[in-house]
């Protein structure tokens, strides 16, 4: 319901993506543009039934502005979304999905696109939960497909965000934005300078 930075400062919800038709997974991508710099805590605030949560921070700098935002879902192994972008920014996604774990481990493996830089891989597997988080980036000169593969059928959403740099957004050709719902999952973005904040989660919704 809500996600604050240094200082208490709000982010913006840019986008959220609950899972359909089982609505087990969201993912919701948080964002701010020239946060407060230093160390600090995100927070993030909840309403209803999570079941599980991951949350991921990263911090980009040298954005000026938000592009274009996009979420998808669907029941696949092949998670993928198309944003609109410009060939001088860059995209940012967040996955939420299911992870069939062992041990607090996924079994199952995930790759991304092969334009894709996979930044971070989370799961939160317990006897009842078996969510995974994950982002990745990709630069809007590679086009605005964002995609992964799972190693089975879940039910799974995704969202990404296109950041234009300092310099401005070049003509659009792909941007998104992303969110998760169901077990839930949650991700961050954070950034300085005249940077992005953002924030991403995707969970395990009863």
């Amino acid at each position: 319901s809500g996600v604050t930075a240094c200082g208490g400062e709000p982010l913006t919800l840019l986008k959220a993506q609950t899972s359909s038709p089982q609505a087990s997974r969201r993912s919701e991508l948080w964002g701010k543009i020239n946060p407060t710099a230093g160390d600090c805590t995100i927070a993030v605030a909840t309403t209803g039934n999570v079941d599980g949560m991951v949350t991921i921070s990263m911090e980009t700098d040298n954005i000026s502005a938000y592009d274009d935002v996009a979420g998808s879902t669907a029941l696949s192994a092949t998670p993928n979304v198309t944003i609109s972008t410009g060939t001088n920014e860059t995209i940012i996604d967040m996955l939420a999905g299911k992870c069939l774990g062992s041990s607090g481990s996924c079994t199952t493996t995930l790759t991304s696109g092969a334009n894709q830089t996979l930044q971070k891989d989370t799961p939160y597997v317990s006897a009842s939960i078996d969510v995974r988080g994950a982002t990745s980036t990709q630069a809007g000169a590679d086009g605005g497909i964002m995609s992964h593969t799972m190693g089975t059928d879940n039910y799974w959403a995704l969202t990404a965000v296109a950041l234009c740099p300092t310099a401005g957004c070049a003509a659009a050709t792909s941007s998104v934005l992303s969110q998760v719902a169901g077990q839930v999952d949650s991700a961050f973005l954070s950034g300085g300078a005249v940077v992005h904040l953002g924030a991403v989660n995707a969970a395990n919704v009863a």
